[in-house]
């Protein structure tokens, strides 16, 4: 029987079936143009995305007619790219002419999907949240939150063999022309994105990432490869999975460890009495570099059931995302593998174990499958590694 992992793939096909046809929104019986086709020439392999289409969109059946079009025509031309040269279409296809309601944009998923299979851009440019999120439909189970936290990035898209570069909208570029900045981020995150056409997206691929994780099941086993690991050096990124935050309750546990050995060796095991000398050797060991995303916790529960600290941190991904840009709510591990590395939500499926029961500070870690246990707690360490990587590049580019 398949784990969590082989369910959630199933989940999204069950999903998509789901999916409303084009039209039962109701939108198009007031439109002057309802479902507006695709604009623009295509001649570059670049789509852009807008929310939809405004009134004077609509009344001549075109995208990006108004203020704001002018805008973007303008910003484009003076990085030397034409609007009519790209690809345009809109998450809601219909002009609204009243408020929107929530699910409107689900109506248009398949007319967004078709384009984006049939043309298939190397570059996806989103403009606003509602197109992103749109673009995003089946890769990213979470809600998409702000769309200040998206902004700028270019993230390899496994999914559509594209980058995807999430960005304000013109009209809301347009609010801050007066203000000290400006419009100079909006003219920056287009110049990146405009930048993309000439560069291959490089997405990790997830089967890939899945084979790199070597689960280890027996203590012997799991001993041996401590004890090797203890005499090793270079870089040890290293990952628990825990039955709450807090470790001082005695109660408390490390449920699993998984250990990443210089982008080389991934390993994961449930940890016991019998693994923790070997485990405190290697923590101990001066020569390897540690890191991890957010090294406090795993300092913190070291030192409450090893008995000791951590010796030789190095890196931790979440101090330097912050960093590199402090924006808020983009520091986690899952998020930072997703704009850096194009790793897709791998955690909103085992999340549910995650979460405190009810008051409690215990959670249902134990209950899960072990394999799936053991795979997600790989993958956090292994990508902890090549998100460090990624983060040193890009550290290394500003100085």
């Amino acid at each position: 029987m398949g784990g969590l992992f082989d369910l959630r793939q199933s989940s999204n096909e069950r999903q998509v079936r789901k999916i409303a046809a084009c039209g039962k929104c109701g939108l198009w019986q007031n439109c002057h143009s309802p479902r507006l086709a695709r604009s623009g020439l295509g001649k570059r392999n670049i789509l852009f995305v807008t929310d939809y289409p405004t009134p004077e969109d609509d009344k001549q059946g075109v995208y990006f007619q108004d203020e704001a079009g002018d805008f973007l025509s303008d910003s484009l031309k003076n990085l030397g790219f034409d609007l009519d040269d790209a690809s345009i279409t809109a998450a809601i296809i219909c002009s609204p002419k009243g408020k929107l309601k929530s699910g409107h944009a689900s109506f248009c998923q398949p007319n967004l999907n078709k384009i984006l299979e049939k043309e298939k851009p190397s570059v996806i440019v989103t403009f606003g949240d509602l197109a992103l999120s749109s673009v995003l439909d089946g890769v990213w189970e979470k809600n998409i939150g702000a769309l200040s936290r998206w902004t700028g990035y270019q993230i390899p898209l496994a999914q559509r063999d594209a980058w995807l570069c999430p960005m304000e909208h013109p009209r809301d570029a347009l609010l801050k022309r007066e203000s000290p900045f400006g419009t100079s981020s909006f003219q920056l995150h287009l110049s990146k994105a405009l930048r993309c056409l000439f560069v291959k997206q490089n997405a990790l691929s997830f089967d890939d990432l899945k084979a790199e994780v070597e689960i280890v099941k027996d203590t012997e086993d799991a001993k041996t490869i401590l004890k090797a690991f203890a005499k090793e050096e270079g870089y040890l990124a290293f990952d628990y999975e825990t039955t709450g935050l807090k470790p001082d309750d005695e109660r408390q546990k490390i449920v699993s460890v998984s250990l990443c050995l210089n982008n080389r060796v991934t390993v994961a095991f449930k940890m016991n009495e019998d693994l923790k000398e070997p485990l405190s050797q290697v923590l101990k060991n001066p020569k390897l570099k540690k890191i991890a995303s957010n090294l406090k916790f795993e300092e913190r529960w070291t030192r409450a059931k090893l008995g000791h600290g951590v010796v030789g941190w190095y890196w931790d991904t979440m101090l330097a995302a912050h960093l590199i840009d402090n924006r808020p709510h983009i520091t986690s591990i899952k998020f930072q593998a997703f704009v850096l590395l194009g790793v897709a939500d791998y955690s909103s499926h085992v999340e549910e174990f995650l979460k405190p029961i009810g008051d409690s500070d215990y959670n249902r870690v134990e209950e899960m499958n072990e394999e799936d246990l053991l795979l997600y707690n790989g993958l956090d360490s292994l990508l902890e590694f090549k998100v460090m990587k990624k983060q040193k590049e890009i550290v290394r580019g500003q100085e």
